[in-house]
């Protein structure tokens, strides 16, 4: 069990990186970079509002609340950013051109 808590909270940092260097080494990716972390911050956003807030407010006297959004945030981030960038891939984003480039 030790195991799945130890990736889920060091998942996210790779992840996030993974989305910044996979867009350096290839460019055409940058879009598909983005996509993913929008992706990966929202399904983080939806998981630990209702885990962190609807625990206080449906059992008060509990002092354990916010602790599901805490722990369940991580892991939905590296889901979230896993597949939106799958999908802008499977999408075909278009590149992003670089105006250096044209210059």
């Amino acid at each position: 069990m030790a195991i799945f808590w130890t990736l889920a909270f060091f998942s996210p940092p790779v992840i996030a990186l993974a989305l910044w260097l996979v867009p350096v080494a290839r460019p055409s990716l940058v879009a598909a970079g983005g996509q993913g972390a929008r992706w990966g911050v929202g399904l983080a956003a939806l998981v630990f509002v209702p885990g962190y807030f609807g625990p206080m407010i449906f059992m008060p006297d509990s002092n354990l609340g916010p602790i599901i959004g805490i722990f369940l945030a991580p892991p939905a981030f590296s889901v979230g950013a896993i597949v939106g960038f799958a999908v802008a891939c499977v999408r075909g984003q278009k590149p992003v051109q670089d105006p250096a480039a044209d210059a």
